[in-house]
């Protein structure tokens, strides 16, 4: 037995009020996702949710704490994690190096963060120093992270209330399911950028030697042709006297 599919829902240039009952677009997306409408996209509504908690949610348990929300979240990594690099905490966090930056030394001047510094083990790639460095949080940082964790679980359950137990452990899985989706769309995208990189730099140098070469040849010639006329004017000037 087939299944109707059901059409897509006609946009009129505005996200649906979440929550209202509508059928899921997602069912009739088609396999290149032609039946989405923009406020469809599964990137549009993780952004609003996230825009949404980031405003009104989160503010409630960082900012009693006397951190910024990139300060609470580079803490709790430090706090669950072992002792990270900088490159490290970007590929975990997510966050902008620029960031990071800025936010390493606010945490380091409170006492909540600190740096270690050790010798590199095992082989270097080229361009790595024999040294590197590490943060953990300060036992500070960690306290500071316990008396503010309950609350900042309390505000979570306000999300996870409004789905049902099966709701959740479907909520859960798809999400692990679609992080691994987007990782390996960003492996691709880094792999293709280095190729295409990788690839111009290439053309560039074969477009250059020839250039250079043709640098050489003309430099010859100039030379050559000086010669020329030198040997033309001395033998010129030596009919003239």
């Amino acid at each position: 037995m087939t299944t109707a599919r059901r059409q897509p829902a006609k946009s009129n240039g505005s996200a649906r009020p979440a929550g209202d009952g509508t059928a899921s677009p997602w069912l009739a997306a088609g396999p290149n996702g032609e039946g989405l409408e923009v406020f469809d996209f599964p990137t549009y509504m993780f952004g609003r949710i996230s825009g949404i908690v980031r405003r009104s949610l989160i503010p409630r348990y960082v900012e009693p704490a006397g951190l910024s929300i990139p300060e609470w979240r580079l803490l709790a990594l430090l706090v669950l994690s072992k002792p990270v690099s900088f490159n490290e905490i970007c590929a975990a966090l997510t966050m902008d190096r620029a960031q990071v930056s800025r936010t390493i030394p606010v945490l380091s001047g409170k006492g909540i963060i600190k740096r270690t510094v050790t010798a590199r083990k095992g082989p270097r790639r080229r361009g790595e120093a024999e040294r590197q460095t590490r943060l953990t949080a300060t036992p500070k940082g960690r306290a500071l992270y316990r008396r503010a964790l309950p609350l900042a679980q309390r505000h979570q359950m306000l999300l996870l209330g409004a789905l049902d137990v099966a709701e959740q452990e479907a909520l859960y899985s798809a999400l692990q399911k679609m992080t691994r989706a987007a990782e390996q769309f960003e492996r691709q995208h880094v792999a293709e950028t280095k190729s295409v990189k990788q690839a111009a730099s290439r053309s560039g140098k074969s477009k250059r030697a020839p250039s250079q070469a043709a640098r050489k040849l003309s430099k010859a010639r100039g030379r050559e042709s000086a010669a020329v006329e030198l040997q033309n004017g001395r033998a010129n000037a030596g009919g003239l006297t």
